[in-house]
């Protein structure tokens, strides 16, 4: 999403993903984001709810939902990811190269019109 967001064409998909950075709490508005997070295993499916709360101070977890990189996620798995498992966990996406791939579709609209839903 930054290479979108940083070197994206000016329009109205960049204009709307930019207006909703600018709303706090923008990544929790949307429901496929949350969904998708708890489906990889991350802290929207848990108790914790690490997602929902501001960066810490040791940097570990900022806004936003989880990668392979979450602490919170790494501690709750009690295992280093490999590589293969990585993928699985966090699926490659490429807003950039068209046709998208279905996930890339899913997550270009959900970022694009998180604070709409």
């Amino acid at each position: 999403m930054y290479v979108a967001e940083s070197g994206g064409r000016p329009g109205f998909a960049k204009d709307a993903y930019l207006s909703s950075r600018e709303k706090a709490g923008w990544h929790l508005r949307s429901k496929w984001l949350r969904q998708d997070c708890a489906k990889r295993g991350g802290c929207s499916g848990r108790q914790c709810k690490c997602c929902e709360r501001p960066p810490d101070s040791d940097r570990m977890k900022g806004w936003g939902h989880c990668t392979v990189e979450c602490a919170c996620c790494h501690r709750e798995r009690a295992f280093e990811l490999q590589d293969t498992d990585r993928r699985l966990f966090q699926p490659d996406f490429d807003v950039s190269i068209h046709p998208m791939t279905a996930y890339s579709a899913d997550i270009f609209h959900a970022y694009i019109f998180a604070g709409m839903n």
